[in-house]
């Protein structure tokens, strides 16, 4: 049995969850996601909120067996590698570390790359669009047509 979550950033939420899930007296797994299915960026931070959040009741639950997915809808069109913050944070809460300037080090030492730049990519996504409209602000750029203003109502 797998429980599997993306969208939940508060550890409340997660607990109550994971009784419900202990209540079927069988082992599961918890399964949260990288936001990769929207554009053509994943969202890291939102990610790493989530993540957070259900890795601190996963222990402290004693839910052993964490993983994250990555789905490749709307085209495959964010490239799995560039989800390499979240993937990377999984793997350094689970083992305790919880300073994220030290994650970030770490991060650099690994890979030679910088957590930040790669969150970078995620700036164009959030900027200030309208609420209860599409995240993927990067998908209305590029698809917007200049002279029908197809996607102007989308901005504010």
């Amino acid at each position: 049995m797998v429980y599997w979550e993306y969208f939940q950033t508060e550890s409340k939420y997660y607990d109550r969850m994971i009784e419900r899930h202990k209540e079927f007296d069988k082992p599961f797994y918890y399964a949260d996601g990288v936001s990769c299915w929207t554009g053509f960026v994943p969202n890291n931070r939102y990610a790493i909120e989530t993540l957070s959040a259900a890795v601190h009741s996963c222990q402290k639950y004693g839910v052993k067996e964490v993983f994250v997915t990555l789905w490749g809808d709307n085209g495959g069109e964010t490239s799995f590698f560039a989800a390499l913050p979240s993937l990377f944070f999984l793997a350094e809460i689970s083992r305790g570390t919880e300073d994220m300037d030290l994650i970030k080090e770490k991060f650099l030492e690994l890979t030679g790359l910088t957590f930040d730049d790669f969150l970078l990519m995620e700036e164009l996504s959030h900027i200030n669009m309208k609420e209860n409209l599409p995240a993927n602000a990067e998908k209305c750029f590029l698809y917007q047509d200049c002279f029908t203003g197809l996607f102007d109502g989308f901005l504010s």
